[in-house]
């Protein structure tokens, strides 16, 4: 069964391939992407499944194999980010401001090239599977909630994701059990002052020398109150004051956001922050407003399930898995670790870095995808999902 399964993958991979480039040519920004959805959604009229829309733009696709058996999930992400593509493809975004920077776009094309077979064959398997086009992953709270609130997966047993990643080189797995993404708070601050002109700055409350010492301050949380072991991260990423070179202004904002792994460091952190702002308003006189709000939680690999994949994948006699790392983590987060208040989860990670040239990181105009990895995700998802329902 395998076998016939990874035979149909390997023909469809120009068709997974079309998908992609489809895809990132046509980019929409979270909670916007109807076209994207219809897009998906027509590509399994009049095939043998169910699909249901979620509230938004999501879809869950239903495809049953034998009576019998467990039903697994498995989701993709396809969304994209506000950013302005710059990688010279021919078949780069024709939409102004919006890129696939994330690879998104992939794990859409993988999902429906692995549907696709599983629809086909669904009479050499057993159990239900429920493939999960999930929306919105960029911006919280995040397109996994509304999935999770819609009663869709009550019944799974399990649910998978992968990410095409493209710090790891073509060939290489990450698959680790526990923790493996960070949780994320983000946070706003505006700075009230008293503006003034330059020649007389003991006549104002100085706002941009405010914002000057907390930014300061604020480093050393990390450096000072978190134990070293810990993994955390604190960036300020935007500082808007405006105005002219002589003239200090009334108010500063700035924003940024904050990555941890464990509770302790996250309620750490936030108290510290709160602490060195109200330190930072005794100091020059000034006052603020914040806005400090937490979204993604740490998405955390089950661990029974993480080694029962991580056994089929070591065992496959897939020739492109060149090494499986057994203990990757990112910093980054995921809304994909909303899916552990529905049942186990397991996210991997399949390296997606091109061959030649560089590779740039998620997020970046110039970030691509290396195409070999499309059809090893499926790969992979096939064989592991296969071999979870036969046990």
């Amino acid at each position: 069964m395998m076998s016939k399964l990874i035979t149909i993958l390997k023909n469809n991979e120009e068709k997974i391939i079309a998908y992609r480039r489809y895809l990132h040519q046509h980019p929409e920004l979270s909670y916007l992407e109807t076209n994207t959805s219809s897009y998906i959604e027509k590509v399994y009229q009049n095939k043998a499944c169910l699909v249901q829309k979620v509230s938004g733009n999501s879809l869950i696709v239903t495809i049953k194999g034998k009576s019998g058996g467990k039903t697994l999930a498995i989701r993709g992400d396809f969304d994209a980010l506000p950013i302005e593509e710059r990688t010279n493809l021919s078949f780069s975004s024709l939409n102004p401001g919006v890129m696939h920077a994330c690879g998104h776009d992939g794990h859409t094309a993988y999902l429906l090239g692995l549907a696709d077979v599983l629809i086909q064959t669904k009479e050499l398997w057993q159990g239900t599977i429920k493939i999960i086009h999930q929306a919105a992953e960029e911006v919280p709270p995040g397109g996994a909630l509304e999935v999770v609130r819609s009663g869709l997966l009550d019944d799974v047993d399990c649910i998978l994701g992968l990410h095409l990643w493209s710090p790891l080189s073509f060939g290489t797995i990450g698959c680790t059990s526990g923790s493996i993404m960070a949780g994320r708070s983000k946070f706003e601050v505006n700075f009230k002052g008293k503006g003034g002109h330059g020649s007389s700055p003991q006549l104002s409350k100085d706002t941009n020398l405010a914002v000057a010492f907390f930014q300061t301050a604020v480093q050393t949380i990390v450096s000072r109150r978190i134990d070293p072991f810990e993994l955390a991260t604190l960036t300020i990423g935007s500082v808007e004051g405006g105005g002219v070179f002589n003239v200090i202004k009334e108010e500063v904002s700035l924003s940024g956001d904050v990555r941890y792994v464990s509770n302790d460091v996250k309620d750490t952190i936030e108290s510290e922050f709160r602490k060195i702002l109200e330190g930072i308003k005794i100091m020059f006189d000034v006052d603020y407003e914040l806005n400090y709000t937490h979204d993604y939680p740490t998405l955390k690999n089950d661990e029974h399930l993480t080694n029962e994949i991580l056994n089929i994948l070591q065992k496959s006699k897939n020739l492109a898995v060149k090494e499986i790392k057994t203990a990757y983590k990112v910093s980054a987060s995921e809304d994909f670790a909303y899916y552990k208040d529905m049942a186990p989860i397991c996210y991997l990670f399949v390296g997606a870095a091109p061959d030649v040239g560089l590779s740039y990181p998620h997020h970046h105009p110039k970030f691509d995808i290396n195409e070999k990895s499309l059809l090893l995700a499926a790969e992979l998802m096939a064989e592991i999902v296969i071999k979870l329902l036969d046990k």
